[in-house]
């Protein structure tokens, strides 16, 4: 059973803000605690648990890179990650431009420990930039209905903390929907909302290039692990929302209203908030309809 999250950020309406401000702040947040669990079907995945680190646990191979790097103690959960070796070299690890990674929509995470100030995690040409080392952002590419492209760039949106903890750090892209968003650890960071149903643009993208400029800065220990890519393959969310509305009441309250269309094994909605847009508390939970075809009209108070 699913349940979808409704996070009204509660610390937001003390002074009574502007009312279009803080309902179109709380619709994003709504939006993108939907799409956090994204519909998508691994086509890439790499674990670096086996002595060669070009071996794919599913997907291709890669076909070239630091022939240094090694699968080494310290990864994310414990067992190995990817260590860059020495001498000190940039990891560079390259998939052959495929038609798998073709996608209309796509899920990319990897689990990173950051020693150096530059780096990307995930490159492809021009149409998708995922960069790590001290900061966070993506740049990538979508078919703008007209044969070419648009291009959207988060610039920095997230420092990235420099230590020996490893954090999940995720770009998705939704088709459907048209939003982009990175998450550090599923807590959304970024959120973009393109047009819907357009297509990630791929042409002349060619290879992909995974850790250009990491190279553990010759620290000699596991930094990356779990590079997974996905493909977006069908809507992410378990309902099909009308409109969703936030009014500040005279109270200094929150009274949400929502409307569905369908909902296909929704169980319920979760409702929170924050003070810190990172540390979240349950308001409480409103029962779904699991399986409806039908107008569902919802309404709480926080």
């Amino acid at each position: 059973m699913k349940k979808t999250q409704i996070t009204p950020p509660k610390s937001l309406i003390k002074n009574r803000v502007n009312l279009i401000g803080l309902k179109n702040l709380l619709v994003l947040l709504f939006i993108s605690l939907f799409t956090i669990n994204s519909n998508a079907q691994i086509i890439s995945l790499f674990t670096w648990g086996n002595a060669d680190i070009t071996k794919a646990d599913i997907g291709p191979d890669f076909v070239s890179g630091n022939l240094s790097a090694y699968s080494g103690t310290g990864g994310a959960s414990g067992t190995n990650g990817l260590n860059s070796g020495l001498p000190k070299r940039d990891l560079n690890l390259v998939l052959l431009n495929n038609p798998i990674f073709d996608v209309d929509g796509i899920d990319i995470s990897v689990d990173y420990q950051r020693d150096e100030s530059v780096g990307n995690f995930f490159t492809r040409g021009n149409s998708l930039n995922i960069k790590g080392g001290a900061n966070f952002s993506v740049k990538y590419r979508v078919d703008n209905g007209s044969g070419g492209y648009t291009t959207i760039n988060s610039g920095n949106v997230y420092s990235i903390p420099n230590g020996s903890t490893y954090n999940n750090y995720r770009f998705y892209y939704l088709p459907s929907t048209g939003v982009g968003a990175l998450a550090v650890n599923n807590v959304i960071v970024w959120i973009h909302d393109g047009p819907d149903n357009r297509k990630m643009y791929w042409t002349g993208a060619g290879n992909i290039v995974i850790g250009s400029g990491l190279d553990g800065s010759g620290y000699n220990r596991a930094f990356l692990d779990n590079l997974r890519i996905g493909e977006v393959y069908a809507s992410p969310l378990p309902i099909e929302l009308v409109n969703f509305e936030a009014n500040v009441t005279d109270e200094n309250q929150i009274q949400l209203d929502w409307k569905t269309a369908s909902e296909i094994n929704n169980s319920y909605f979760s409702i929170e908030r924050s003070y810190d847009f990172k540390n979240w508390e349950n308001v409480k939970d409103i029962e779904g309809a699991n399986n409806s075809n039908e107008l569902i009209v919802y309404s709480t108070l926080d």
